[in-house]
C-alpha cells in the first residue's frame, strides 16, 4: 500500500465529486487502513457506503465511527446525517445536539439540529434552533425555508418584507433564491394570498427550470416502456417472499400517510424510501451510478433474472426491514417498477396511492425537493408537473389492467380521509394483515419521519387540503389545461 492517508483521502474526495462512489469507497478504505482511529475518515466512508446503496456497510461503519474519540463538530454532524438517512432518528438527533453544543455558532449544524428534531416531532426545538441560526445569519436561505415549513409559523409583515428583499438580492443565485422563494410562497399562503404565492413559486423556480432543461418526453417514455418491459420479463420465477409492501404513487399523494398507517401495525416495520429498486434497474441496464430512468433502462430489466432481482432487493432491504414479518418500502417512484416488482417478488403487495390529480400537481409544484435528486426535476415547471402526474395516472391504469388485483391495489386519498377505518381495514386485508387499532391512531406514533410530510402525519386526518388547487387562481390554469386534455381533471 503506497501513499499517505491524506493522499488517499484526497483521491476519495475527488472520486466522490465525480459520483464514482465505488472508487471513493476503495480510497477511503485505504486511508482508514493507514489511519484507523480517524473518526472523520470513518464518517466519510459511512456516507459513501450509504450513497452507493450499501446500507449494512454504512450502518456498521457509522456505528464504528461514533465509537471513535476525538470527533470534531463537523464529523459529529456528518454522522448525524448518516444515522438520519439510516432511519435511526434518535441517535441522529443526539449527534446533532452534540454537534450544536460543540459549535453553537455554526449555522449549518443548527439547521441540521432543527431537521433532526423535526423528524421526531420536536417542532419547538426545531423552531428554536432555526431562530438561533437566523439570529446569527439573518439572510440564511435554508433556515428561512425550514422555519416556514414548521407548524405554527405565522409570518408578520416584516418577515414577508425581509423575504421579498432577500429574494430580490439573490436573483442571480439559483439555489438560494429557490429556498427563499419557497419560504416567501409559504408565508403568502399563511396570509391567505394563494395566487401571489403561486406567482412567487413561478419566479423562484424559473432559473432552475431554464438551467436544468428537463426532458419531460424522456420521462414519459419510461412510463410507456415499463408495461412493455413487464410483458417480456424479468425472466423466470421470482423470489417467493411476501415480506415487502410497496407504497407507491406520485409524491404528495398520500404515500407517507399510508406508510405511517401500515407501519403502526405490530407486524410491520417502515423501511423508508429504499433506493434498491431503481439501483437494481440501473445495474440491469449496465449503469453503475445513479442516473435518470429511461425507456432503455426499463427495456433492459426485461432481460434480467426475476429471482436474482428479488433476492438482491431483499438483501438490500434487510438492514432496514427490522425483525417483523413484513416491511414497507415507500419510495413513490417505485410505481414505475410495479411490473418489475410483480415478477421479481410475485407475493409482494403494491399499494398505489391516488389523489385528485390537480391537488397532486399542486402538491408537487409547491414542494422543494432535494436539488441533487435526479427524479424531481419535473417540479420546476408547472406544465411539466401536470404532464408528469397525468403520465403516472396512465401508467397506474396500465398496471391495474396487467397485474393481479390481489397484488396491486389503488387507494384513493379522498376516500381515506372520508372514511378512515373502512379504507384502513381494506388496505390491511389486501396486505394479508389482521386489524390493529394502532393503525387508526397513527398520528400518535412517536416514530420518526424524514419526508416532507413529517408535520402532516402527526395530526389526525383532515380535509383541509382537498380541492386546494381551486384557491390558486388563473395562474394554475396551464396545469388544468393539460389535465383536461389528458382526461384527468376530476371535480
Amino acid at each position: 500500500m503506497s501513499g499517505s492517508a491524506e493522499q488517499w483521502r484526497q483521491q476519495a474526495l475527488a472520486a466522490s465529486a465525480r459520483r464514482d462512489h465505488a472508487g471513493a469507497i476503495r480510497a477511503f478504505e485505504q486511508a482508514l487502513a493507514l489511519s484507523p482511529r480517524d473518526p472523520a475518515l470513518a464518517a466519510r466512508l459511512a456516507l459513501e457506503h450509504l450513497t452507493f446503496g450499501d446500507v449494512e456497510a454504512a450502518r456498521r461503519t457509522a456505528h464504528a465511527a461514533r465509537a471513535l474519540p476525538g470527533a470534531d463538530a463537523k464529523t459529529i454532524d456528518r454522522l448525524g446525517h448518516v444515522f438520519s438517512r439510516l432511519s435511526e432518528f434518535g441517535p441522529a438527533l443526539e449527534l446533532f445536539r452534540q454537534a450544536a453544543a460543540a459549535a453553537p455558532a455554526d449555522v449549518g449544524i443548527l439547521r441540521n439540529l432543527a431537521w433532526g428534531a423535526q423528524h421526531l416531532g420536536h417542532f419547538e426545538e426545531a423552531a428554536a434552533a432555526l431562530r438561533r441560526a437566523l439570529a446569527l445569519a439573518p439572510d440564511d436561505d435554508r433556515a428561512w425555508f425550514n422555519l416556514s415549513g414548521l407548524p405554527g409559523w405565522t409570518p408578520d409583515d416584516g418577515d414577508l418584507a425581509r423575504l421579498t428583499a432577500l429574494r430580490d438580492r439573490l436573483a442571480g443565485d439559483e439555489e438560494r433564491s429557490l429556498q427563499v422563494g419557497h419560504a416567501l410562497a409559504r408565508g403568502l399562503e399563511q396570509r391567505g394570498d394563494r395566487p401571489a404565492a403561486l406567482a412567487a413559486l413561478n419566479l423562484a423556480k424559473d432559473a432552475r427550470r431554464r438551467a436544468r432543461r428537463y426532458d419531460i418526453d424522456a420521462a414519459l417514455g419510461a412510463f410507456t416502456a415499463a408495461p412493455e418491459a413487464w410483458r417480456k420479463g424479468p425472466i423466470g420465477p421470482g423470489d417467493p417472499s411476501a415480506a415487502p409492501i410497496f407504497v407507491v404513487g406520485p409524491p404528495r399523494s398520500g404515500t407517507t400517510l399510508m406508510d405511517r398507517i401500515l407501519s403502526c401495525h405490530r407486524d410491520v416495520t417502515a423501511a423508508g424510501e429504499l433506493r434498491a429498486m431503481p439501483l437494481l434497474a440501473l445495474r440491469a441496464a449496465g449503469v453503475g451510478r445513479e442516473a435518470p430512468i429511461t425507456a432503455q433502462v426499463m427495456a433492459a430489466t426485461a432481460a434480467a433474472s426475476a429471482g436474482q432481482l428479488g433476492r438482491l432487493y431483499l438483501d438490500a432491504a434487510a438492514p432496514l426491514a427490522g425483525t417483523t414479518p413484513r416491511f414497507t418500502d415507500k419510495r413513490p417512484f417505485n410505481l414505475i417498477f410495479a411490473g418489475m416488482i410483480s415478477r421479481a417478488l410475485p407475493n409482494a403487495r403494491i399499494l398505489r396511492m391516488r389523489r385528485n390529480p390537480a391537488d397532486t400537481v399542486l402538491g408537487n409544484y409547491r414542494q422543494l425537493f432535494g436539488s441533487a435528486s435526479m427524479f424531481h426535476d419535473y417540479a420546476y415547471d408547472l406544465e411539466h408537473t401536470a404532464r408528469y402526474v397525468a403520465g403516472l395516472e396512465t401508467l397506474s391504469e396500465a398496471w391495474q389492467a396487467l397485474l393481479p388485483s390481489d397484488r396491486y391495489r389503488v387507494i384513493d386519498y379522498e376516500a381515506l380521509v372520508a372514511d378512515p377505518e373502512a379504507q384502513i381495514r381494506a388496505a390491511l386485508d389486501f396486505c394479508g394483515l389482521d386489524w390493529d387499532p394502532a393503525c387508526l391512531d397513527f398520528h400518535n406514533s412517536a416514530a420518526g419521519v424524514s419526508t416532507a410530510s413529517a408535520v402532516q402525519v402527526r395530526e389526525p386526518l383532515h380535509d383541509r387540503n382537498i380541492g386546494l388547487w381551486r384557491r390558486y387562481g388563473d395562474g394554475f390554469e396551464p396545469a388544468l389545461r393539460i389535465l383536461r386534455a389528458a382526461g384527468r381533471l376530476t371535480d
